[in-house]
């Protein structure tokens, strides 16, 4: 993730692209918080995240839709509700590591 500028707005949405394999390593689709600014969202598509281990995943990719630019991704989960990302160009090395936080449901009053 060299130079890349996150914008604190919501407005944009970054997706992470998953690939579909066996339930024991599927990455927890749906919407993620990425440093409570940026909403993230987790889908399955083919030629994503690849498993990597157990809760562990590689040679996936974010594309970042405010700056065209897409970046490599291997993440970890952590939690039920954390997951660590690696986000990079190139070589992890010259990366950073992103904590995404799931984003909870809407109750049926429409509040968290």
């Amino acid at each position: 993730m060299l130079q890349m500028s996150f914008r604190t707005t919501c407005a944009g949405l970054l997706s992470i692209i998953i690939y579909s394999s066996p339930a024991s390593s599927q990455v927890p689709q749906g919407i993620w918080l990425l440093a409570n600014k940026e909403a993230v969202q987790v889908f399955d598509s083919s030629g994503g995240l690849q498993p990597n281990g157990p809760s562990q995943w590689a040679s996936g990719y974010l594309y970042d839709p405010e700056d065209g630019a897409t970046y490599d991704v291997t993440a970890e989960l952590t939690d039920p509700n954390t997951i660590s990302a690696r986000v990079y160009r190139g070589a992890p090395l010259f990366g950073r590591t992103e904590i995404l936080i799931r984003d909870p449901p809407l109750g049926s009053d429409g509040r968290c």
